[in-house]
């Protein structure tokens, strides 16, 4: 049995926990840049609420979402995300054993960040953009456990720049 060294140079910031979910069936992430919203079945119907606004008040959702993109809506089998940091390009990407999933930012193939996701899940999807008014990057990652889903959003340290 194999021990896994994370590839985090000593001293680099970890990511900051910003945001989590519960997990819920039906639960639907939508983006926009400077945006999230969130929807899911709630005691009057379907519900979205902005979790990263000065007011994450549930609302009744909106019929449609034209502009928005859904972030999620199925797990991938090796879910990264590619981006532009400092005008280089980055990645996140998952590492760890199933159900103790780490995600990992690498910029120029050099490790800038971790974090374990802190659920016993399967990532499914993530996301990297400006998903709230806070200058800096946020990595919305949508995971399951079976049929419930759930959310996490971190935000990549200003230091990481």
């Amino acid at each position: 049995m194999g021990v896994e060294v994370p590839r985090v140079a000593a001293g680099a910031p970890p990511l900051v926990h910003a945001h989590d979910v519960v997990a819920q069936k039906g639960l639907e992430a939508w983006w926009r840049p400077g945006d999230l919203l969130l929807i899911a079945e709630g005691p009057a119907g379907r519900e979205a609420w902005r979790p990263l606004s000065d007011d994450p008040s549930p609302h009744p959702a909106p019929p449609a979402l034209p502009g928005w993109t859904r972030v999620g809506a199925a797990c991938s089998a090796a879910p990264s995300a590619a981006f532009t940091l400092a005008g280089k390009p980055a990645r996140v990407w998952i590492s760890g054993p199933p159900g103790a999933p780490e995600l990992r930012v690498e910029r120029d193939g050099l490790p800038l960040s971790a974090a374990v996701l802190g659920q016993p899940a399967v990532v499914c999807a993530v996301h990297v953009g400006e998903a709230d008014a806070v200058p800096g990057l946020e990595i919305v990652v949508t995971w399951a456990v079976g049929a419930l889903q759930g959310l996490t959003v971190l935000r990549l340290p200003e230091v990481a720049h």
